[in-house]
């Protein structure tokens, strides 16, 4: 059985522009010069050390031939 968890960390990140309207106040949305994208990532953490732990690990890995398939990424 796993231990309880008593804390969760969040860690947050955006990546994009919100901008909506120019300086004229007028909508850009859709527009030339306006972003396309707005991209909002969450991760739910019970254990920091451990992430940071391997993700210390992970470039060693990434040296490792055989281990580029398990840690690429892809379109699901």
């Amino acid at each position: 059985m796993s231990p309880e968890i008593k804390f969760r960390h969040y860690f947050v990140d955006e990546a994009g522009d919100l901008t909506f309207f120019d300086k004229k106040g007028r909508i850009i949305v859709g527009q030339p010069g306006a972003s396309k994208f707005f991209m909002f990532g969450v991760a739910q953490i019970s254990d920091p050390e451990q992430v940071s732990w391997e993700l210390e690990c992970t470039p060693r890995k990434l040296d490792d031939a055989s281990s580029l398939q398990k840690y690429s990424l892809h379109a699901t």
